[in-house]
C-alpha cells in the first residue's frame, strides 16, 4: 500500500514565513519619509489657503482703496499689472516648480478677476457718453481724460487679458480652452457697452445668458473633464460677466422689467445648470432643477410683459394675446428642460402639456371665440401627437382634455348657430348623425372593438 506524501519540507515553510514577515515589515526610514511627505503636503495646502486669502484681500484693496493721486486710467493699468502678476505666479508654480495645484489656484483667481478690469474699462468708456445723472460712489467711478486714452486702455485690456484667459482655462479646462476663452472674452466685452439703459442692458444680458447656456449644454456638458471641480469652476465663470452686467445696473443705475426678468433667469440657470455641476448629491441636484422651473416661468412672464404688454413695450400687442404668449413659451421651456434634467423627464413634459392646455382653456373662457377654440384644438392635437410619439400618458391625457374643451365650444357654437335657424334643423342634424352612427356600428363593431383593444394594450405600455 502506497501513500502520496503531500507535506511541505520544513525548510521551504520557513522560507515562506520569512518572506511574508519581510513583506509585512515596514522600513523605519520609509515610514519616516511618508510622514514627512504628509506633513509637507498639509503645509503646502495650508499655505495655498493663506495665499488665497492674502491675494483676495489684495484684490479688494486694489478695488476699494483711496487711490490717492491716481487717475482712472492709472488705476486700470495698476489692476492689469496685478492680474498679470497672478498669471505669472501660476505659470511659475506650474512650469518651474511643477506644482499643478498651486498653478490652478493662482490661474483660477486670475480668471475670476478678469471681469473686474473689463467692468472698470466699461466705466471709463461710459464716462464719455454719460447723459443721465446717477449716484456712483467715487471709488467705483472711472472718468476718461480723453477719447484716445480710453481707446488705448480698451486695446491694452483686450490684448493682455485674452491670452491670460487662455492660459488660465488651459489649466482649468484644457479640453475646451479655446472655446472657453472665446466665450469668456465675448461676455466680458459686453461690459464695455457705453450705455446703462436698462432695456438695452436687459436684452444684452438675455442674449448673453442664452448663448452661454446653449454652448454649455451642447458642448461643455459632453466632456467629463469639465464636470470636475476645475471644469465646473470654468463653466461657472462663463456666467460672471452676465451677473456683473445685471447687478451693476440694479445697484448703481436704473431698473426695468427686462432687468428683473434677468434676475429670475440667473436664479433659474443657477439652480438648473450650476448646482448639478458643483453638487455630488443627486437628490439635491434633482430638487434644485425642479425648483428652477418656478423662476424660469416668472422670468419669461416678466420678459413677455416688457416685450409685449407693459406701457412702452418694444412690440405692443392687444391684451387678448396675453395668456397664450405668457404660458405657451413656458411649456416650451419645460419641454427643453425635460431633455437635460437629472429627474423624471416625463413629469416635466406632463406639466408642460397641462400648462399649455390650461392656458388655452383660460383663453377660451376669457376671450371667447372661434379663433380661441381653434388654437385650443391645435395645441391639444400637438399634445396628443407628442404623447403618441413619446408614448407618454400625461401628454396624451392633457391633449384629450384640451381637445374636448375645444370641440365642446365648437359644438356649442354650432348648436347656437343652427338653433337660430329653427329647432327642427338642430334636431334633424342630430337625428341623421345618430342614424349614421347606428348603421356604422351595426356593420363594423367587431373590427372597431379589436382596434380599441389593441390601442388599450399599447396605451398601457406607455410611461
Amino acid at each position: 500500500m502506497t501513500t502520496n506524501d503531500t507535506s511541505v519540507p520544513p525548510q521551504e515553510t520557513l522560507t515562506e514565513v520569512d518572506q511574508a514577515l519581510s513583506a509585512q515589515s515596514i522600513d523605519p526610514e520609509t515610514e519616516q519619509d511618508r510622514r514627512q511627505a504628509g506633513k509637507m503636503h498639509l503645509l503646502s495646502s495650508v499655505l495655498r489657503k493663506v495665499a488665497l486669502v492674502l491675494i483676495l484681500t489684495a484684490a479688494g484693496t486694489f478695488l476699494f482703496q483711496g487711490w490717492a493721486g491716481w487717475n482712472s486710467v492709472e488705476r486700470i493699468f495698476a489692476f492689469l499689472g496685478f492680474t498679470a502678476s497672478l498669471a505669472a505666479t501660476g505659470a511659475i508654480c506650474g512650469l518651474r516648480y511643477k506644482d499643478s495645484k498651486g498653478a490652478r489656484v493662482s490661474l483660477g483667481i486670475t480668471a475670476a478677476v478678469i471681469p473686474v478690469a473689463f467692468s472698470q474699462t466699461g466705466g471709463l468708456l461710459y464716462s464719455l457718453f454719460e447723459s443721465g445723472t446717477h449716484y456712483v460712489p467715487e471709488v467705483l467711478r472711472f472718468t476718461a481724460p480723453s477719447l484716445s486714452a480710453a481707446l488705448l486702455t480698451v486695446a491694452a485690456v483686450v490684448a493682455l487679458l485674452t491670452p491670460i484667459s487662455f492660459i488660465a482655462f488651459s489649466a482649468l479646462g484644457r479640453v475646451e480652452a479655446k472655446l472657453l476663452t472665446a466665450l469668456y472674452i465675448a461676455g466680458n466685452l459686453s461690459l464695455l457697452l457705453p450705455t446703462r439703459d436698462p432695456t438695452l442692458i436687459g436684452l444684452t444680458a438675455m442674449l448673453l445668458i442664452a448663448l452661454t447656456l446653449f454652448i454649455d449644454v451642447m458642448q461643455f456638458h459632453r466632456h467629463p473633464e469639465l464636470r470636475t471641480f476645475e471644469g465646473g469652476l470654468s463653466r461657472i465663470l462663463m456666467h460672471v460677466p452676465f451677473a456683473i452686467l445685471v447687478v451693476r445696473n440694479l445697484a448703481l443705475y436704473s431698473v426695468s422689467t427686462i432687468l428683473i426678468s434677468c434676475l429670475f433667469t440667473v436664479t433659474a440657470a443657477f439652480l438648473f445648470v450650476v448646482v448639478p455641476q458643483i453638487s455630488t448629491d443627486r437628490r439635491l441636484s434633482r430638487l434644485c432643477q425642479a425648483m428652477s422651473t418656478v423662476p424660469a416661468a416668472i422670468a419669461w412672464a416678466t420678459f413677455a410683459n416688457a416685450l409685449f404688454f407693459e406701457q412702452g413695450a418694444l412690440l405692443p400687442l392687444p391684451v387678448e394675446y396675453e395668456i397664450p404668449l405668457r404660458a405657451l413659451p413656458v411649456s416650451i421651456i419645460l419641454v427643453l428642460m425635460s431633455f437635460f434634467t437629472l429627474g423624471t423627464a416625463t413629469a416635466y413634459r406632463k406639466t408642460a402639456a397641462f400648462v399649455a392646455v390650461g392656458a388655452m382653456g383660460m383663453q377660451l373662457l376669457t376671450v371667447p371665440g372661434v379663433v380661441s377654440a381653434f388654437f385650443c384644438i391645435v395645441t391639444s392635437t400637438v399634445c396628443i401627437g407628442s404623447g403618441c410619439v413619446m408614448e407618454e400618458k400625461g401628454l396624451f391625457h392633457a391633449g384629450c382634455v384640451g381637445l374636448l374643451l375645444g370641440v365642446l365650444y365648437h359644438l356649442r357654437y354650432a348648436i347656437g348657430f343652427f338653433g337660430g335657424l329653427g329647432p327642427w334643423v338642430s334636431l334633424a342634424i342630430f337625428g341623421i348623425a345618430i342614424l349614421l352612427l347606428s348603421s356604422y356600428l351595426e356593420k363594423n363593431y367587431r373590427p372597431l372593438l379589436q382596434k380599441l383593444s389593441l390601442l388599450k394594450q399599447n396605451f398601457d405600455s406607455w410611461a
